[in-house]
């Protein structure tokens, strides 16, 4: 088990709106340096994709998750976290905002994708290592 507890998974798993989302991003997604850069590139995606969702969507007052695409939540990290910080913070969303379907994690930090709970986490690996390799985790 990774990340104390969540059961691996595979992306057969995902629901059609998350696959979609994932598969979107997967295939057009690249790697930065700057968290920022990131999340804009990933709101560029989800634009030109016409895909609704909310950027910086307000989970709680203490709590913020990068997007919210009906219900997906995609958290951009690019460096300086740790594993264990990243599954509370992700415990943290599923308790606070009942309505998650599916998280998705873009990161350079390599990691399986889980569940936490009902709630399945993918992650999206943007190492340039992985990007040889299409974006697969």
């Amino acid at each position: 088990k990774e990340l104390e507890g969540g059961l691996f998974i595979d992306e057969s798993t995902q629901d059609e709106h998350t696959r979609k989302t994932f598969n979107l991003l997967k295939n057009n997604i690249s790697y930065f340096k700057e968290e920022a850069d990131l999340q804009d590139h990933v709101e560029n995606i989800l634009r030109k994709a016409e895909v609704d969702y909310i950027r910086e969507f307000t989970i709680s007052k203490d709590s913020r998750v990068d997007f919210n695409v009906k219900g997906i939540l995609i958290e951009c990290k690019v460096k300086g976290f740790s594993k264990a910080a990243m599954l509370r913070q992700i415990r943290k969303y599923k308790y606070e905002y009942p309505k998650t379907r599916s998280l998705i994690i873009i990161t350079p930090e390599p990691f399986k994708h889980f569940r936490i709970g009902e709630v399945p986490v993918y992650a999206l690996n943007i190492s340039n290592a992985s990007l040889l390799m299409e974006g697969l985790t």
